[in-house]
C-alpha cells in the first residue's frame, strides 16, 4: 500500500511539472540591407550622422561608436513599439507605452548600408528581454519604420540649392 501511495504521490508531481511551459525570449537580431544608395562611403557616413541627429533626441548621447574609415556607427537608442492594424486601439495604447532600448549598428559601403538592430529589451526594467509576441511584432514594426526612413533619407539626392 505504501508503494501505491508513494507512486501516486510521485506521479502527481510529474504530471503537474510537465504542464509548465517555458517562456520564449525574443533575442534575434533584426537586419536590413539597403542597396543602391546615392554616394560613396564617406558621403553615406555624413548623411547617416545627419539621419541620427534628426531621428534621435541627442546624437551626441546615442552615438556610442563612430568610425568613418570603417564606415560604421553604433547607436544606443530607445523607441516605442509602432502599432499596426492587427492591434486594437486599446491594446495599442498599452503597448505603445513600452520603451524598448536597442543597439543599432550601421555598416556602410559604397552605395550599400546594413542596419542591424540588436540587444533590445524593456528600457524601464533594466533591459529585460522581450517575452511578449505582440510587443516583439510591434517592435519590429518600429525597426522597419526606422529602416525605411533611413533608406528614404539616404536615397534622395543632396541638391539643396533650391531653397
Amino acid at each position: 500500500m505504501k508503494k501505491v501511495i508513494f507512486t501516486a504521490f510521485l506521479s502527481y508531481f510529474l504530471i503537474v511539472t510537465s504542464q509548465v511551459q517555458a517562456r520564449t525570449f525574443y533575442t534575434t537580431e533584426h537586419v536590413r540591407i539597403i542597396e543602391n544608395l546615392n554616394g560613396d562611403k564617406s558621403n553615406l557616413f555624413k548623411n547617416s550622422k545627419k539621419w541620427v541627429a534628426n531621428n534621435f533626441n541627442s546624437a551626441q548621447d546615442v552615438i556610442q561608436y563612430e568610425s568613418p574609415e570603417e564606415g560604421q556607427l553604433i547607436i544606443r537608442g530607445i523607441a516605442s513599439p509602432l502599432c499596426d492594424s492587427t492591434v486594437s486601439k486599446m491594446q495599442c495604447n498599452g503597448y505603445s507605452q513600452a520603451k524598448i532600448s536597442f543597439n543599432l549598428t550601421i555598416d556602410l559601403k559604397d552605395k550599400r548600408a546594413r542596419l542591424k538592430f540588436s540587444n533590445y529589451g524593456y528600457a524601464r526594467f533594466g533591459n529585460t528581454p522581450i517575452d511578449d509576441p505582440i510587443t516583439y511584432k510591434l517592435m519590429l514594426n518600429r525597426f522597419d519604420s526606422l529602416s525605411n526612413d533611413f533608406e528614404k533619407t539616404l536615397s534622395t539626392s543632396n541638391n539643396n540649392d533650391s531653397w
